[in-house]
């Protein structure tokens, strides 16, 4: 049986910020993978006042031996394992072990403090998981 062409994935992080470069390197500054939400204050039942912006960027890469154009699907789950929401982008694989880079910018409402996951997938595929630890200052 043969080895899979791919695609494989290189890389699936959270960040503050991505350089590009002219050359498409890439730099990526403030690895995160947790954020401490000073306000609002949490209700009762354990949810935020109000929803909590956080800002970042989730950036993934992936290398393939055979060229193609590829879905990355991002689909982020709430604490309690439901979607929050997903999106999606498009890579371009030369072939020949040769990779590319796909980074987003997020503008994430927060609801409830807790574990949040990043799934990231190709073609119907879940390609790895990425957290996201969501807490309440003070508590």
């Amino acid at each position: 049986m043969s080895e899979p062409q791919g695609p494989y994935l290189t890389l699936a992080v959270l960040c503050e910020r991505v350089l590009q470069e002219k050359d498409d390197a890439i730099s990526l500054i403030r690895l995160i993978d947790r954020f401490v939400i000073a306000l609002p204050a949490l209700t009762a039942d354990g949810t935020f006042e109000s929803p909590a912006l956080i800002s970042f960027s989730i950036v993934v890469g992936l290398r393939s031996e055979s060229a193609g154009e590829h879905e990355i699907v991002i689909t982020l789950k709430n604490p309690d394992g439901t979607t929050l929401g997903s999106g999606t982008g498009t890579v371009v694989l030369q072939g020949g072990g040769h990779g590319a880079n796909l980074a987003t910018k997020l503008d994430v409402a927060i609801a409830r403090p807790g574990a949040y996951w990043f799934e990231v997938g190709v073609a119907e595929r879940v390609l790895s998981r990425v957290p996201l630890q969501v807490v309440a200052a003070g508590h």
